[in-house]
C-alpha cells in the first residue's frame, strides 16, 4: 500500500484506522517502567569508560545531522529486532532516539527480550545538543 516507516499520525491511530489504513500487531510490547538518564550523566559516563552499549535507534537521515561521539550501534527502530540476540546481557544497554519519544517502544522491546538493564536517553538527542554536549 506504500505505508513504509510511519512513525507518527497527525490525527492519531484512532483517525488512522477509521480511514481504513491497515495496521498489524506483530508482537504485544509489555507495560515496563522506563529508566532514564540525563544527557550530563551519560557524558560522564562516556568519559570515565564506563562499560555500557548504546543504541541509537533514529534512521540515517537524523544519524548524518548529528551524533554522540563514541562506539555505537545503529539501527533503527524498524531493525531492532535483528540486533536484540547481539546485545549483551551483563552490561546496560542506552537507547538513543531524536527526542525521547520513539525509544521507549525500543525499551519496551528489549525489555520483552530479556534485556534488564536498560535506560533511554532522556530527551535524545535533541537534549543532547541543547545541553551543549559534543557531536560529531
Amino acid at each position: 500500500m506504500g505505508h513504509t516507516e510511519v512513525y507518527a499520525y497527525r490525527d492519531g491511530l484512532p483517525a488512522w484506522i477509521k480511514a481504513g489504513n491497515p495496521t498489524t500487531v506483530i508482537e504485544k510490547l509489555p507495560k515496563v517502567k522506563i529508566n532514564k538518564i540525563d544527557p550530563k550523566k551519560l557524558k560522564g559516563m562516556i568519559d570515565s569508560g564506563a562499560d555500557f552499549i548504546i543504541v541509537d535507534i533514529r534512521p540515517k537521515y537524523e544519524l548524518v545531522k548529528a551524533s554522540i561521539d563514541t562506539e555505537k550501534v545503529d539501527a533503527n527502530l524498524n531493525q531492532i529486532s535483528s540486533i536484540v540476540d547481539n546485545l549483551p546481557k551483563d552490561k546496560q544497554v542506552i537507547i538513543v532516539d531524536l527526542n525521547g519519544k520513539r525509544a521507549g517502544v525500543a525499551y519496551r522491546y528489549f525489555a520483552m527480550k530479556g534485556l534488564s538493564n536498560l535506560a533511554l536517553l532522556s530527551g535524545g538527542m535533541q537534549k543532547w545538543i541543547k545541553s551543549g554536549l559534543p557531536v560529531k
